[in-house]
């Protein structure tokens, strides 16, 4: 009996110490998600990418928008990369976007998503037609209403204008070519909150008149083309004096 005390004891004790090794391996890591960015913005019809991080699983997530898996037309709808489309909507709205562990279902991160409706910006130009003599400057404004009033000014479609066409400045100053002929240009502001908006004024540039000599020294001719409608005003002196419609013009004889 002692024999049999001997063998079974360490035997048992041995079985023990196998157990509790077994117990203390079985732990299970907490499992976290988190979605970023964790607030956005976003234009009606516009994407936006969100991204998902895990910790404690490595089985990914599915994503949903209001709790529909996928999202749909009303709310957006976003796919398994995290690509949210936000939907076409007249009015501004908000929508949430959730990521759910696939490994433990009871786990998932948020974000908040503001959807904003287009704005509708007009764009008008004061004034619509304009008449400026050649190298000589007048004045557009623009008035924007529905969005911001920021405009950008080109003549010609281009930017700022050239030398060619003559020049205009953030204030709506356009400065009209050095030109022999007469020609016309178009002014333009573009809304800077939305650029499928702008409105437009016609200008017309009148060439500086050509005064030349006659046999009489006292006598001279004055030539100048104008265009339709418009009238010129001559003041003989040391100085000679015209006006073309809106634009005062000075000419040496």
């Amino acid at each position: 009996m002692q024999r049999i005390f001997a063998l079974g004891f360490p035997l048992l004790c041995g079985m023990l110490l196998v157990a509790g090794c077994g117990g203390g391996s079985s732990s299970t890591q907490a499992i976290s998600v988190t979605v970023s960015p964790g607030t956005v913005t976003v234009a009606s019809g516009k994407t936006v990418q969100f991204s998902a991080s895990v910790s404690g699983s490595i089985a990914g997530v599915s994503w949903s928008v209001n709790g529909s898996p996928g999202g749909n037309s009303t709310t957006g709808t976003i796919d398994s990369f995290g690509n949210y489309t936000a939907p076409t909507v007249t009015s501004n709205t908000t929508a949430t976007v959730t990521a759910t562990s696939k490994a433990d279902p009871s786990k998932s991160g948020s974000a908040a998503v503001s959807i904003t409706a287009p704005v509708n910006v007009s764009v008008t130009v004061t004034p619509t037609t304009a008449t400026v003599g050649a190298s000589q400057v007048t004045q557009f404004q623009a008035t924007v209403t529905g969005g911001a009033t920021g405009v950008t000014w080109s003549v010609n479609g281009m930017a700022g204008g050239s030398s060619t066409v003559g020049t205009i400045d953030a204030s709506g100053n356009y400065t009209a070519p050095a030109v022999t002929t007469n020609t016309t240009a178009t002014v333009t502001a573009t809304s800077t909150a939305d650029s499928t908006k702008s409105a437009s004024a016609a200008v017309t540039v009148i060439a500086p008149g050509v005064v030349a000599s006659t046999a009489n020294v006292q006598v001279a001719n004055y030539t100048i083309t104008l265009p339709t409608g418009a009238t010129v005003a001559i003041q003989f002196g040391p100085d000679t004096n015209y006006e073309i419609g809106r634009a005062s013009c000075r000419e040496r004889v």
